[in-house]
C-alpha cells in the first residue's frame, strides 16, 4: 500500500482528536454550541471550581469567576485549585489561573468584588452570559439571591444554585425556557401516509388490476402497492372509509388472509403457487404493522401551535418558535398535514410501469 492511500490520523493537536469522544455525543452543532459560551460562577470554592473543571475541559469558550474571598488554610483542605503559597491572596485570581491551565482553548477572567457590589450596578451586563452558577455561597443573604434572580430573568439568562452538604447536593434552576432539537430516534416509522394518499400515487395503485397482471409484473410488485390494494379491498369488504386502518387483532389477521390471497396468480397451478415467487407478499405482511400507521399531529406539536410565544412572535422570539409557526402555517395552509418526511424505504421490487 502506497504511503498516500495509508489512512491519515487525525492531528493530535486537531479539536477533531482532543475532543472525538464528545463529538461522538453531540456533534459539531453542539460542540459550537459549548465553545461559544460564557459561563459565569459566583463562589471560587470547591464545588464552584470543580463545576468549571468539568465544563473547561469539554472546551467552553470563556468563564468568568465572581469572588471577594481571600484564601484560607480552610480552603486549602477542600479545593484542590489552590497552593499552599496561595494563602491570603485573592481567591478568584488563584483559581482562575489554575483553572485556566486545564485547556488552552478556554479563556478566563475573574472579578474580585463580592456578588453584593456587583448587582449594585444596574448597568452590570448579566446578558454577555449563557449561565450563571452560583455555587455554595452560604454568605449571600435570601434578598440578594432574589435580587440576581429577578436580574437574570429580566436578561434571559438562567440561573443554577447549587449547595452541598457531606453527599447530600441541591440543586435549584431558574430559567424561561429551554430549547433542545435534537431528534436522534433510534427506529423511525415510514411516513407513507397510506390513509390519505397522495394523488399520483393513489391513481398508480388505482391502474393496477390483479386479475390482468402478467406472473412477472405479479411477482414483482412492491409490497407498498400491494398493502396499499389490500387496504382498499379490506375497506371495502368492511364498509370502511378510506381512511380506516386495521386495528384490532382480528382485523389484522383479516387482513393478512387478504394478502395471502392476493399473492396467488390466476395462472399458477397449485404446485406452482406453493412455490411461486411471493417475497413482495411475505414483506407487506411482515412490514405491514409500521407502515399502516394513521396520519396524524401529535398532541404535544398541537399544543406548541397554541402557544402564546408561537402565536405573537416579536424580534426577541427564539428561533424554535419561528420554527413552530412556520410549520403551523404549512401544515393549515398549504401541506394539509405536516411535512412528509425524507427517510422513504425502497421496498423489494424490480417493477417498471409507467
Amino acid at each position: 500500500m502506497s504511503q498516500s492511500a495509508a489512512l491519515k490520523l487525525p492531528d493530535s493537536n486537531s479539536k477533531e482528536f482532543k475532543y472525538d469522544r464528545q463529538l461522538r455525543l453531540w456533534g459539531d452543532h453542539g460542540q459550537k454550541a459549548l465553545e461559544t459560551a460564557h459561563i459565569c460562577l459566583i463562589g471560587a470554592n470547591c464545588l464552584g471550581t470543580e463545576i468549571l473543571k468539568s465544563l473547561i475541559l469539554p472546551g467552553i469558550g470563556h468563564f468568568t469567576i465572581i469572588d471577594n474571598q481571600l484564601v484560607t488554610h480552610a480552603d486549602l483542605g477542600t479545593n484542590f485549585f489552590l497552593e499552599s503559597n496561595s494563602i491570603g491572596q485573592p481567591r478568584a485570581q488563584v483559581t482562575c489561573e489554575l483553572l485556566n491551565q486545564l485547556n488552552p482553548d478556554v479563556s478566563g477572567d475573574y472579578l474580585n468584588v463580592s456578588l453584593e457590589d456587583i448587582l449594585k450596578q444596574q448597568m452590570y451586563q448579566f446578558d454577555k452570559y449563557q449561565c450563571v452558577v452560583l455555587a455554595n455561597t452560604l454568605n449571600i443573604s435570601q434578598q440578594t439571591l432574589l435580587t440576581l434572580a429577578n436580574r437574570l430573568w429580566s436578561a434571559h439568562v438562567p440561573l443554577i444554585v447549587c449547595r452541598t452538604n457531606g453527599f447530600i447536593g441541591q440543586i435549584r434552576l431558574q430559567v424561561r425556557e429551554h430549547y433542545v432539537i435534537e431528534a436522534h430516534p433510534d427506529d423511525t416509522i415510514p411516513d407513507l401516509r397510506l390513509d390519505h394518499p397522495i394523488s399520483e400515487f393513489l391513481s398508480y395503485c388505482n391502474n393496477i388490476n390483479f386479475l390482468t397482471l402478467k406472473r412477472e409484473e405479479h411477482g414483482h410488485l412492491p409490497s407498498l402497492v400491494i398493502l396499499f390494494k389490500t387496504l382498499q379491498l379490506w375497506q371495502h369488504e368492511n364498509k370502511k372509509s378510506s381512511s380506516d386502518l386495521p386495528r384490532t387483532r382480528q382485523e389484522k389477521d383479516n387482513f393478512k388472509k387478504i394478502i395471502t390471497q392476493l399473492s396467488k396468480h390466476p395462472e399458477h397451478d397449485e404446485e406452482e403457487n406453493q412455490s411461486a415467487n411471493i417475497e413482495n407478499f411475505e414483506e407487506a405482511k411482515r412490514t405491514m404493522l409500521s407502515r399502516l400507521v394513521e396520519t396524524k399531529l401529535s398532541p404535544r406539536l398541537k399544543e406548541l401551535f397554541q402557544d402564546q410565544q408561537c402565536l405573537q412572535l416579536t424580534q426577541q422570539s427564539n428561533l424554535f418558535w419561528f420554527l413552530i409557526a412556520a410549520i403551523k402555517q404549512f401544515v393549515e395552509n398549504e401541506g394539509h398535514g405536516y411535512d412528509l418526511r425524507d427517510n422513504i424505504e425502497y421496498p423489494t421490487s424490480n417493477m417498471n410501469r409507467e
